[in-house]
């Protein structure tokens, strides 16, 4: 008999255990969705600060779009918004220290710092509109091969392109290039 209740008191403690771990998982789990809440809101606030889809700095004819690229420990990197020049991801790539250059396909040069070299490998990319997977004309191309270019490993879109048959082809299309999407 009080073997029978060492291995239930046993079996209730790794139960316990469980299901702290579970909880703990849960709260990590509510503090990313926290943090991925109140970035968006920034790059919300990037996409709205253009003027207008039709101002002086908006980007007609491309939907307007807001950027942030941020490192592990939260420190923004880069932020961008579109413009008629450019997208919302060239811009945030390009204030963290991204070099891209459109040429037939993007060309990405690297800075010889390890320290940004490893913010960028552990970085989460947040953008209001999801990434097109077509090409910009004949110079551009698809601003989703910019995005696995620079090897960031995790993206969070705020909503899917509005034209049904683009709708979550560009998102696809990094989830199946390994980006957590």
């Amino acid at each position: 008999d009080e073997e029978e209740e060492e291995d239930v008191i046993l079996q209730l403690d790794g139960e316990m255990e469980f299901d702290m771990e579970e909880e703990n998982a849960e709260t990590e789990e509510s503090e990313e969705l926290k943090l991925d809440k109140q970035y968006m809101q920034q790059a919300i606030q990037m996409a709205s600060s253009t003027g207008g889809e039709r101002g002086s700095h908006g980007p007609f004819p491309h939907p307007i779009c807001g950027a942030i690229l941020v490192a592990k420990d939260g420190r923004i990197l880069g932020k961008g918004r579109s413009t008629y020049a450019g997208h919302a991801i060239e811009f945030a790539f390009q204030e963290a220290g991204i070099n891209a250059t459109p040429l037939r396909e993007w060309c990405v040069a690297w800075p010889s710092d390890a320290k940004f070299r490893k913010d960028i490998a552990e970085s989460t990319l947040y953008v209001t509109l999801e990434p097109s997977n077509h090409r910009q004309g004949e110079e551009k191309p698809p601003i989703t091969q910019l995005v696995e270019m620079a090897q960031i490993p995790r993206l969070v879109i705020g909503c899917q392109d509005p034209i049904a048959e683009n709708a979550s082809k560009g998102a696809g299309s990094l989830h199946a290039a390994g980006v957590s999407v």
